[in-house]
């Protein structure tokens, strides 16, 4: 997290619905690319997937059990770079469903939409 913003950390510090929730304050203003890489590089060595939020994002309840689904459903397909928590299925042309449950839509985009995404190591 970027130390501009206290109300987001304390919110981040605030969350404890995960097994084991890792809160990391940048000690400088470091901008979009370098924090972008050290979130990624500081999560990996808590776990082999990561997921990043932006701090304006709101997650539906059940945003977590579906990375979870994600991480663990498309772990070994190699053609699966990231999976994300926006919702625009159905918004796009190049959208292709892969799955749909009473919880969720699923659909394979050539897109990347970085507001809630998660990845592996």
């Amino acid at each position: 997290i970027e130390p501009v913003n206290e109300e987001c950390a304390a919110v981040a510090r605030s969350f404890n619905a995960a097994k084991r929730t890792v809160v990391h304050v940048n000690p400088v203003t470091m901008g979009f690319p370098h924090n972008l890489r050290q979130a990624l590089e500081v999560g990996f060595t808590q776990s082999d997937f990561s997921i990043l939020i932006e701090d304006d994002i709101l997650l539906a309840k059940d945003a977590l059990t579906w990375f979870e689904h994600a991480r663990d459903a498309y772990e070994d397909d190699k053609e699966v770079f990231t999976v994300s928590v926006y919702g625009d299925v159905g918004h796009h042309p190049e959208a292709q469903l892969l799955d749909k449950s009473e919880s969720m839509d699923t659909a394979r985009r050539q897109h990347f939409t970085p507001w809630g995404w998660g990845t592996w190591k």
